[in-house]
């Protein structure tokens, strides 16, 4: 008798979600979901994770030897489903790590950075403090793009979708892959 895993994997998750495994080589174009639920959470943590390979970081940010980190800014809506989600799994051969974050000093010290519309209120504090360092900043505050984070989380009707920021992402130092960004629904140049 096998024992299963009691932590879904990423394709499982995929699976659960109808996205099937296409997610687990290319971010789902159209991933399902209702807005604030578990299935929203568990949709947003592959698109982080699934991001990650297809963004490169200049420098240290970049290396190798290093754990990839992502951390959750403020009130964390999803980080258990997000380090569920990434558990044991890797991005060119670096380890994930999950934290949250609360003091704005701390953000530069991840490679991607979260965050959530319940901390809108400190989306310009937070986007001014990364700006220039290599983070992929993802959000789904609805000034998210205008205010210059990455890659924003959009919902079309129950689908969770994402729009990217070159401009933001060029200003960081990120390299987005051509792959990542024909599956967006939007790219602002």
């Amino acid at each position: 008798m096998a024992l299963l895993n009691p932590r879904p994997r990423l394709a499982v998750i995929a699976r659960r979600l109808g996205l099937g495994l296409g997610l687990v080589v290319l971010v789902a174009p159209s991933a399902k979901a209702q807005a604030g639920s578990a299935d929203e959470y568990s949709v947003k943590a592959a698109y982080l994770y699934n991001f990650a390979k297809f963004v490169k970081w200049p420098g240290e940010a970049g290396n190798p030897g290093t754990p990839l980190a992502i951390a959750v800014f403020g009130k964390d809506d999803f980080g258990a489903v997000l380090k569920q989600t990434v558990h044991g799994e890797t991005v060119d051969g670096r380890a994930i790590s999950v934290r949250s974050v609360s003091r704005v000093e701390d953000l530069r010290s991840c490679q991607i950075l979260f965050f959530g519309s319940s901390n809108q209120n400190r989306l310009a504090e937070v986007l001014r403090a990364t700006e220039g360092a290599s983070v992929l900043t993802v959000g789904e505050a609805d000034e998210f793009i205008r205010l210059g984070g990455v890659i924003a989380f959009v919902a079309e009707g129950n689908k969770i979708r994402f729009e990217i920021n070159l401009v933001a992402a060029r200003r960081n130092r990120l390299t987005i892959s051509a792959k990542l960004l024909r599956v967006a629904i939007g790219v602002r140049e």
